[in-house]
C-alpha cells in the first residue's frame, strides 16, 4: 500500500472528524450512494455544536 502524509496547522477549537467510507458509501433504495455532501452539510450546520451532537445528527441523516 502507498499511503501519503501531511501535516496542517490548526488552532484551539478547530473541529476534527473522522469517518469511514461505511457512512459515504451506504446505498438507498435507488442504489444510490449516501455520498460526502450530507455530511459536510451537517457537519457545517453543527460545527459549533459538542461532538456529540454532531455524531446524533449524522447519525440522523436520511437517504433519500
Amino acid at each position: 500500500f502507498h499511503y501519503t502524509t501531511a501535516s496542517t496547522e490548526y488552532e484551539k477549537n478547530d473541529l476534527f472528524i473522522l469517518l469511514t467510507d461505511g457512512i459515504t458509501e451506504t446505498l438507498n433504495k435507488k442504489n444510490e450512494y449516501f455520498g460526502m455532501e450530507k455530511v459536510k452539510q451537517t457537519i457545517l450546520n453543527n460545527r459549533n455544536d459538542e461532538l456529540s451532537h454532531i455524531y446524533e445528527e449524522i447519525n440522523k441523516i436520511e437517504i433519500a
